[in-house]
């Protein structure tokens, strides 16, 4: 069994790109998340081809669920490949043990990639260098409603100074900001963008989120972004006209005018103040930063 296992893996990479052939790759992936020697094979067969994968149009989706899936102790090798050729040699320095790693059935972390640029310096400029690769070809094929790619996007902002974020991040999502709101990573990528970005790209950014101000304040995550939106835009009227006009509107879409029966019907605005996120907006909204 183990001898067909190794054959059925040797064209893997291969396999995760062909249109059909990689669904055969995903259930490989779905059903064998269990099995310690087949998470062992694959990851080892997927070895040195994840900057390919990464940014190919099938092999997209494979990493996206391999990442999902598979332990991220497993998937540590694998993600370093991302960072740039360099980081396969250092990979088992790069995943030191960590104090959880006593308790039992405890798996070791794989430290943030600020925390080792901060102890290597310099490998700054080529970490830099490749991120902007991979990044741009993956924007190219459209890849901004992985998981993965936000998780790839927050780690180039952790080591981006402003002017980076500036100058290539900002442009180049400004366009894809609700792709990226549907996770955490995703959406603190898009607060850096509209912490640093330049007013045109804040702009289209704002529009991005035009219809879905009342939909974001109530997510988990995207509610982030509204907040931040809130807080460095200078152009109050463009705020408001885009974003806070839409939360006097109910979630289907109708004014809270008054009527006879306005008793009956919730208030637009009572919903999101007894939201737990959503609230944090009015929070910003009415108290000033010298009363925090």
């Amino acid at each position: 069994d183990k001898g067909k296992k190794k054959n059925q893996n040797v064209n893997l990479a291969e396999l995760c790109k062909i249109q059909y052939a990689h669904f055969v790759v995903l259930k490989m992936i779905k059903y064998c998340s269990r099995d310690d020697m087949c998470v062992k094979l694959i990851v080892k067969n997927l070895k040195k081809q994840m900057t390919k994968l990464a940014v190919h149009s099938v092999g997209s989706r494979v990493v996206e669920l391999l990442f999902a899936t598979f332990p991220s102790k497993s998937t540590a090798p694998l993600k370093l490949e991302l960072y740039g050729p360099q980081y396969a040699l250092f990979s088992s320095a790069i995943v030191p043990p960590t104090k959880d790693d006593k308790k039992p059935n405890a798996s070791p972390a794989l430290p943030s990639l600020a925390a080792f640029i901060e102890t290597n310096p310099d490998k700054l400029e080529p970490t830099l260098t490749h991120l902007q690769s991979i990044l741009q070809k993956g924007l190219d094929k459209s890849l901004t409603g992985f998981a993965y790619f936000h998780s790839l996007l927050l780690d180039y902002t952790s080591i981006a100074a402003p002017n980076d974020i500036r100058s290539f991040l900002s442009p180049a999502l400004s366009e894809h900001a609700l792709h990226l709101l549907s996770t955490r990573a995703g959406t603190r990528v898009v607060c850096e963008c509209i912490a640093y970005g330049n007013v045109k790209d804040r702009k289209k950014i704002i529009k991005c989120l035009k219809g879905y101000a009342r939909s974001s304040l109530l997510h988990r995550d995207a509610y982030l972004a509204v907040l931040r939106t809130c807080d460095v835009m200078d152009d109050t009227v463009l705020v408001n006209k885009m974003l806070l006009a839409e939360l006097h509107q109910t979630s289907d879409g109708k004014g809270g005018e008054m009527e006879e029966d306005e008793e009956e019907k919730p208030s637009p605005i009572l919903d999101l103040v007894l939201s737990d996120t959503a609230s944090k907006l009015f929070l910003l909204l009415l108290v000033s930063k010298e009363e925090e």
